[in-house]
C-alpha cells in the first residue's frame, strides 16, 4: 500500500497552495483562487489558447504543463467562468467528470455567443488496456498521452496557427497515441481513511488508471522490468487483435514512434530508467524506431507505485494520408502554415521550446544509448578473475583444496539465505541495504565458482579474487571493508608463507595471515571492538583462532558471543551510531553486518561438520559433538540400519588413511544412507514424484527449438518460457514434471519436406537452407537457455549435469535431428559441436550423404546406400573421435584437442533404417543411442526398433535368459530374422531405447485406426523393450513440440510422474526406475566420454563426401 502519510496543511487547502507555490517557480504565470485556476498572466489575443484541467491528482497535469508553447490555462474549478473572447481549444481527458464539465463550459459559451465558433474541444482517449468491447459506451481513458497533445497542439497554437489546424493536429496526436498502465499497489487520497492493501505482495495490476480504479488483470507474481514492458509494449503495438488494435502500426521495420515513460507518482527515479532501457531496447528490437524518448512525472495518480507506456505513433510521409482516419469534419479549411502535418511537423512541435514548469528537457534528437565497451587492455582483469588449472607464481598451495570450495560455497549460501533477516536488522539500525548487498556479493562470488574463475588450488589466487569480485559486485560500506579484508588476507598468506617456511596453507599458516588480514583492515577503519559493527565477530573470531588454530569450535562460538552482545550494545561506528541507541537496545537485534559475518562462519562450520564421513568423525572427536547444528542423538536404536552406518563410516576412516579419491564413496554412501533411511511411499504414483526428485528425470529428445521457430519465428522477446507456452513445454510444466535436463532437437525438415527437389538419387549436394536453418535453431536453442539461465543450464559432460541437477537446476545439450542438416560435410559436425551440439541423429525421414533412412510410419522408403555411405562412417568415426575442449571458453574450437576436460559427440540412430542402426551398433566404439523409438514388435511401424535389434542389445548381457521365440512380436518375421543379426557383438557394449511419446509409434495409425494412446500403451513398450534388451537399457525421449499430439495422460512435460507410476505398479523396481529417467542415459555419457578420451590426440577426419563436384582441386 502507498503511504497514509501526507505532509500539508490542512486536505481542504493543499490544492490552492500547491497552485501558489507554482506561481513562485513561474512568474509568467496568475493564481485565480475564486476558480482554482493557473494561467498566463498576459496571454495573446492572436493566437489560439488551449485550455485543460481537471483534478489536481494528476501533477503536473494539469497545471504545471500551463506556459508559453503549451497550455494557456488550467482549470482546477468551475471552467464555465474561464473562456473569454479568445479562440479557445479544449483539451479534455476521457473521464466522464471532466467530459461533463468541459462540455457543460462550451455549451455555456455557445449558449452566450449565437454564431461564434471560437471554442472547440478535443477528447483525448488513448488507454489501450480497455478493448472496444468493454468501452462502447465510455470509450477509451485519457491517460498521459494527453500531455502529447498539449505539447503539439500547444507548439503549433504559438506559431500563430488557425483553430483549424491546431484542433486538427490535437485531434491527430490524440488518435495516433496509445497507453497502458500499471500499478503496484492503489493510492492514497490526503483526508480519507486508511485502507487496506489492494494488491499483495507479490502482485501487480496491468492497466491501472489514473483515479484508483481497477486494472483489467493482476499479475503475480511481479515479473521483471523486461517482461513487464514487453506485454505492455505488444499490447500497443498489437495489430492481430481486433478488439485493441486502435494504432495503425505496420510492423514492417518502417513504424516510427514518440516513447513516454510516465511516472503514476510514486516510482523510485532508478526503477523508471530501467523502464526507458528496456523499452527502447523492445523497440529496437521489434524494428520500431524511437525518435524521441521521454520520462517522468508527466501524468500522476498522486503517490501511485506505478507507471504508463504511451506511443504516438508518427506519420510515415508528408502526404496527409493520416486524415482518411479522421472525421471529415475535423479538416482544416485552410492553414495559415505552408507546412503538411508530417512527422517533420510532430518533432518540431515537440522539440519546440516552452517555459512551462513541468516540461522535462530532452535532446532534440533520436535517441542513442551511450555505453563505453571495455577496453581490449583491461579484458580479463577483475572480472574475468582465476582460471582453472593456473596458479599465481608466488601463491600458496591449499592443503584441501575440496575442503575449501565446500566451505567458501557452503558459507556463501548460507549468507544469501540469511538475506531477509539481515535486511530486517539493518532497516531497524541501519539503511535497510545491508542484506542485498551481502547477498549481491555472495552471489556473484558463487557465479565465479560456477564458472571455475576462482582458484581452489592456490588460496592467494582464490582471495585476489574474491577482494576484486567483492569490490566490482558488491558496493557498499561492508563491501569497502570486506574486499579490503581479502586482499589484506591474500597479502597475509604470502608473509605467513615466508616467516613459517610453508609449503601448504595449514592451520597455523591460515591463523597467522588472518591476523595480519585483520591488521590490514584496522589502517582503513577507525572501528575497533566492541563497535556494534562486523569488525565485532570478525575480531573476536581471529583472535580466538589465531590464539589456539586447533579449535575453530573456539573462534566460533567467540564470534558468535560477540554478535549476541550488539544487541544492547551502544554503536560507536557505522550508520546505527546515528540512530536513537533506546530504540536499537528497545529492538533486541543484532548488528546487521555482524551477523552476516556470523552465517558465514555457521556455513563454514557447516561444511567442516558435513563435508565427508572421514571429516565429521575427526571433528566430532576433537568435541565438535556439542554444537547444537548436530542432529541429537535418536531415542532407539535403528538395528541393522545403525550397524550398516557404522561400517561406512569405519570404511570412509579406512579410505582416508590412504591415498585413494574418498569423494566419490562418501558420495555414494551418504546417498545409501539417505535411501536406507528415509521410506519412500508405497503409493505408485506418490512414489514416483519421491523417486523424481532423487533422481531428476533426463528426456533424450524435446522439440521446444522448433515450436520456438513455428509459433514465435525465433523471436526471443515473444518466448517467455516462465509462462504456459503454446506446446508442451515451459518451466512451470517442467518442474511439476520433476525434469532435469533434456537434450534441445535443433530440427529442420528434410529437403523435400521443405519444398525442395527429392534428392534421394542423387549426390545429396543440391543447394538449400537446411544448414543455415540448423544454425539459427541452435542459436535460439542457446538464447533460451541463456535467457532463463536461473532455471536452464547448457552442459558438457555427464558430470557436469549432474552437478547442475544438484543445484537445482534444468540441463541440457542439443542435437541435431538429421543428418540432411549437415551439407554433405563434416566441417558442419565440427562446427555444430563448437556451438555446443552434442548428438547427431544420422538421418530423418529422408536418406542423405550419410545413411539411410527408415521413411515414415507405414511407408518406407528404398535404401540408397544399404545402411551407411561410405562417408557415413567416416562420419561415425569423427563423432567418437570428439570429445576433448577446454572449459574456458565453454564450447571452443573442436579441432585442438589437447585438454583435459571430457566433452562427447553421440551418434542418434533413431529414424534410421534398420541396416543403418545395424551397422552403427557394430562400427561406434562409443555407445550410440535412440533418441525417440519404441519397439516394432507391438507396433509394427518403420520408425520403431525391429525384434533382431532389441534381441542383440539384450546379448550384452551374458547372463540374461536365452531367447524365447514367443517374445518375439514380429512373430520371427522381422527386419534381420533370416540373418545372424541378434548375435552379432555390440564393441561399445551399451546403448539406450528412449521411449518416443508420440501416439502414431505407440498404437495409432495415421488414417485413425488402431487404438487411441495412452499411458498404459507406452508402459507396454517399456515392458517390452526390457524384456528383449534389458531395462537397464531404456530411457525416455519423449518428442514433446514435435508431435502434433500426446497419448491420454501424457499431455505435456508435467505428466511424467502418470508413466513413472504405472511402472511402478508393474513391479519396476526403483534402482530400475532411476535407471530409465536419468541414470542409463547418463552412464551412457560417461562411456561416451571415456572413448572420446582415448581418441583426444588423433587428428580430425578431412575427408570430402564422393558426391561433391563443386569442389575442383586445381593445378598451378
Amino acid at each position: 500500500m502507498s503511504t497514509t502519510k501526507h505532509i500539508h496543511n490542512a486536505p481542504k487547502d493543499l490544492v490552492l497552495d500547491a497552485l501558489t507555490g507554482l506561481t513562485y517557480l513561474n512568474p509568467s504565470l496568475t493564481l485565480l483562487p475564486a476558480t482554482s485556476t493557473i494561467a498566463l498572466s498576459a496571454p495573446s489575443k492572436s493566437r489560439v489558447h488551449l485550455v485543460s484541467g481537471g483534478g489536481s491528482g494528476h501533477e503536473p497535469s494539469h497545471a504545471g504543463f500551463v506556459g508559453e508553447g503549451m497550455l494557456s490555462a488550467a482549470v482546477c474549478g468551475q471552467q464555465a467562468k474561464l473562456i473569454e473572447q479568445r479562440r479557445t481549444l479544449l483539451v479534455v481527458k476521457n473521464y466522464t467528470g471532466d467530459v461533463l464539465q468541459f462540455g457543460l463550459a462550451k455549451e455555456r459559451w455557445s449558449a452566450t455567443h449565437p454564431g461564434a465558433d471560437n471554442v472547440r474541444i478535443v477528447v483525448v482517449g488513448d488507454d489501450v488496456a480497455v478493448g472496444r468491447e468493454q468501452g462502447a459506451i465510455t470509450g477509451r481513458r485519457g491517460l498521459a498521452g494527453t500531455v502529447l497533445v498539449y505539447k503539439l497542439a500547444g507548439a503549433l497554437a504559438a506559431q500563430g496557427a488557425t483553430l483549424d489546424a491546431v484542433g486538427f493536429l490535437a485531434k491527430l496526436v490524440a488518435e495516433r497515441t496509445g497507453t497502458i498502465g500499471v500499478g503496484l499497489e492503489h493510492c492514497h487520497v490526503p483526508g480519507t481513511d486508511k485502507a487496506e492493501a489492494y494488491l499483495g505482495d507479490d502482485e501487480v495490476e496491468l492497466g491501472m488508471g489514473i483515479h484508483n480504479e481497477s486494472g483489467v488483470r493482476k499479475i503475480s507474481p511481479v515479473p521483471s522490468t523486461s517482461k513487464l514492458v514487453e506485454e505492455m509494449l505488444s499490447t500497443i503495438t498489437a495489430t492481430d487483435d481486433p478488439d485493441r488494435n486502435f494504432l495503425p502500426f505496420k510492423n514492417d521495420g518502417k513504424d516510427s514512434v514518440v516513447l513516454l515513460v510516465n511516472n503514476l507518482g510514486g516510482l523510485p527515479e532508478l526503477e523508471l530508467l530501467g523502464i526507458v532501457k528496456e523499452a527502447s531496447e523492445w523497440l529496437s528490437r521489434k524494428r520500431i524506431t524511437v525518435e524521441r524518448v521521454l520520462a517522468g512525472p508527466y501524468t500522476t495518480s498522486l503517490s501511485l507505485p506505478g507507471f504508463s507506456l504511451s506511443l504516438l505513433l508518427l506519420p510515415r510521409n508528408p502526404e496527409d494520408d493520416n486524415s482518411k482516419e479522421l472525421d471529415e469534419s475535423l479538416k482544416p479549411k485552410f492553414f495559415n502554415t505552408k507546412r503538411s502535418f508530417d512527422k517533420e511537423l510532430f518533432l518540431d512541435c515537440l522539440d519546440a521550446d516552452t517555459d512551462a514548469t513541468s516540461w522535462r528537457w530532452s535532446p532534440k534528437q533520436r535517441p542513442e544509448s551511450h555505453v563505453e565497451k571495455e577496453k581490449e587492455s583491461e579484458k580479463g582483469e577483475g572480472k574475468k578473475g582465476f582460471k582453472g588449472g593456473e596458479e599465481t607464481e608466488t601463491g600458496l598451495k591449499l592443503k584441501d583444496p575440496k575442503l575449501f570450495s565446500e566451505c567458501l560455497e557452503k558459507a556463501l549460501q548460507e549468507l544469501v539465505a540469511a538475506e531477509k533477516e539481515i535486511t530486517r536488522f539493518d532497516t531497524i539500525a541501519g539503511d535497510g541495504d545491508a542484506g542485498l548487498t551481502l547477498k549481491r556479493g555472495a552471489l556473484a562470488i558463487l557465479d565465479r565458482i560456477s564458472n571455475l574463475q576462482i582458484s581452489s588450488t592456490d588460496v592467494v589466487a582464490a582471495c585476489n579474487t574474491i577482494s576484486e569480485v567483492i569490490d566490482e559486485d558488491m558496493g557498499g560500506t561492508s563491501g569497502g571493508l570486506l574486499s579490503i579484508f581479502f586482499s589484506g588476507l591474500s597479502k597475509g598468506f604470502l608473509k605467513a608463507k615466508a616467516e613459517l617456511k610453508a609449503e601448504e596453507a595449514d592451520k597455523k599458516v591460515w591463523a597467522r595471515a588472518l591476523e595480519l588480514a585483520l591488521n590490514t583492515l584496522y589502517q582503513y577503519s577507525r572501528a575497533r571492538p566492541p563497535s556494534r559493527t562486523l569488525i565485532d565477530p570478525l575480531s573476536a573470531f581471529i583472535l580466538t583462532f589465531s590464539s589456539d588454530p586447533s579449535s575453530f569450535l573456539s573462534a566460533f562460538n567467540a564470534a558468535k558471543e560477540s554478535v549476541d552482545a550488539t544487541k544492547t550494545m551502544e554503536a560507536k561506528a557505522g550508520r546505527a551510531a546515528y540512530v536513537d541507541q533506546a530504540k536499537i537496545k528497545a529492538s533486541d537485534t543484532p548488528d546487521a553486518g555482524a551477523y552476516g559475518v556470523l552465517k558465514v562462519l555457521e556455513g563454514v562450520k557447516e561444511a567442516l561438520l558435513s563435508s565427508e564421513l572421514p571429516t565429521l568423525t575427526v571433528l566430532k572427536m576433537k568435541g565438535f559433538s556439542d554444537t547444537p547444528s548436530l542432529p541429537p542423538k535418536p531415542a532407539r536404536s535403528y538395528g541393522w540400519k545403525r550397524y550398516a552406518i557404522l561400517g561406512l563410516t569405519a570404511v570412509a576412516l579406512l579410505v582416508s588413511k590412504t591415498e585413494m579419491d574418498v569423494s566419490a564413496i562418501s558420495t555414494a554412501s551418504f546417498d545409501w544412507v539417505r535411501d536406507t533411511l528415509v521410506p519412500l511411499p508405497s503409493a505408485p504414483y506418490e512414489r514416483a514424484v519421491a523417486l523424481l526428485k532423487r533422481h531428476p528425470l533426463i528426456d533424450g529428445h524435446i522439440d521446444l527449438p522448433i515450436l520456438a521457430r513455428a509459433f514465435y519465428l525465433n523471436l526471443l522477446p515473444d518466448i517467455d518460457l516462465d509462462k504456459q507456452t503454446k506446446g508442451h513445454v515451459d518451466v512451470p510444466r517442467l518442474r511439476e514434471g520433476g525434469v532435469g535436463g533434456f537434450f534441445w532437437s535443433a530440427y529442420v525438415p528434410c529437403p523435400e519436406d521443405a519444398g525442395y527437389e527429392k534428392d534421394n538419387d542423387g549426390n545429396f549436394t543440391t543447394p538449400t537452407w537446411r544448414t543455415r536453418d540448423t544454425l539459427e535453431q541452435i542459436d535460439v536453442a542457446r538464447l533460451l537457455i541463456e535467457k532463463h539461465s536461473d532455471t536452464f543450464d547448457l552442459v558438457s559432460s555427464a558430470s557436469e549435469w549432474k552437478k547442475s541437477m544438484k543445484k537445482g537446476k534444468i540441463a541440457g545439450m542439443i542435437g541435431v535431428e538429421g543428418a540432411h542438416q549437415l551439407g554433405s560435410s563434416l566441417a558442419s559436425i565440427r562446427t555444430y559441436f563448437a556451438l555446443g551440439v552434442r548428438y547427431i541423429t544420422l538421418s530423418h525421414t529422408c536418406h542423405n550423404a550419410l545413411a539411410d533412412s527408415c521413411g515414415m510410419q507405414g511407408v518406407p522408403i528404398a535404401p540408397r546406400w544399404g545402411g551407411l555411405s561410405p562417408f557415413g562412417r567416416v562420419a561415425i568415426e569423427e563423432m567418437n573421435r570428439l570429445g576433448m575442449v577446454s572449459r574456458e571458453p565453454l564450447f571452443r574450437t573442436p579441432y585442438s584437442l589437447s585438454h583435459s576436460i571430457p566433452f562427447l559427440k553421440i551418434v542418434d540412430i533413431s529414424h534410421t533404417h534398420p541396416a543403418t542402426a545395424s551397422q552403427a551398433l557394430s562400427l561406434s566404439l562409443a555407445p550410440p543411442i535412440f533418441s525417440h523409438s519404441n519397439a516394432r514388435g507391438l507396433h509394427p511401424v518403420v520408425r520403431n526398433v525391429p525384434d533382431t535389434i532389441l534381441r542383440r542389445i539384450g546379448a550384452i548381457n551374458k547372463s540374461r535368459a536365452p531367447y524365447d521365440p514367443e517374445e518375439d512380436g514380429e512373430g520371427g518375421k522381422g527386419w534381420g530374422s533370416d540373418t545372424d543379426e541378434a548375435t552379432k557383438e555390440i564393441p561399445s557394449g551399451d546403448t539406450i531405447i528412449m521411449l518416443n511419446f508420440a501416439p502414431q509409434f505407440i498404437s495409432e495409425w495415421d488414417d485413425g485406426t488402431g487404438l487411441r494412446a495412452n499411458i498404459s500403451l507406452l508402459a507396454d513398450h517399456a515392458d517390452y523393450i526390457g524384456k528383449l534388451a534389458g531395462r537397464e537399457h531404456v530411457g525416455i525421449g519423449s518428442d514433446y513440440d514435435g508431435i502434433g499430439s500426446t497419448p491420454e495422460g501424457l499431455e505435456d512435460v508435467s505428466k511424467y510422474p502418470g508413466l513413472v507410476a504405472e511402472l511402478i505398479a508393474r513391479g519396476w523396481t526403483d534402482a530400475e526406475i532411476s535407471g530409465l529417467v536419468s541414470g542409463n542415459i547418463l552412464r551412457i555419457l560417461e562411456k561416451v566420454e571415456a572413448v572420446a578420451h582415448k581418441q583426444r590426440h588423433e587428428a580430425p577426419k578431412t575427408v570430402n563426401f564422393e558426391g561433391r563436384d563443386d569442389l575442383v582441386k586445381r593445378e598451378w
